[in-house]
């Protein structure tokens, strides 16, 4: 029987992501949805200068993500805030976390669905932008 209890407790503990991670896979989630969104552009993410992360007003376990990205736009730099919201699930544990996309503000396109639910910015484009943000973050 302890055995058991030893080696529950170790898989939880081995198998938790800490919240630098967790935010990293985010921050990597939302920069690969800008850059689907700039798919048809010329326009590239030179870097990302800031990074915040902060509980959305979605409600419970969404959580908001802001960059603030340097554009190379026409030859120069510009800055940009990208801000995106993504619904955090995780087991029992700390075992099997998903940080599924939700939403993102960028560039003057508003993409995603709103706080009902409902898909803003036309289901293809969320449908894409969702498709990139699952390569860059698996």
């Amino acid at each position: 029987m302890r055995f058991f209890l030893c080696l529950l407790l170790m898989l939880g503990l081995t198998s938790c992501q800490s919240r630098e991670e967790k935010n990293g896979l985010m921050a990597k989630g939302c920069e690969a949805a800008a850059q689907g969104l700039m798919a048809n552009s010329e326009d590239q993410i030179d870097s990302i200068s800031a990074q915040t992360f902060s509980n959305s007003t979605y409600g419970s376990g969404y959580k908001s993500v802001e960059l603030k990205a340097n554009l190379m736009r026409d030859g120069y730099l510009e800055d940009e805030n990208i801000e995106c919201i993504f619904y955090e699930n995780e087991g029992p544990f700390g075992i099997g976390y998903s940080a599924e996309f939700i939403h993102i503000s960028f560039d003057g396109n508003d993409i995603g669905k709103d706080v009902d639910g409902n898909i803003k910015g036309g289901i293809n484009d969320f449908m894409s932008i969702t498709d990139s943000v699952g390569k860059a973050t698996r």
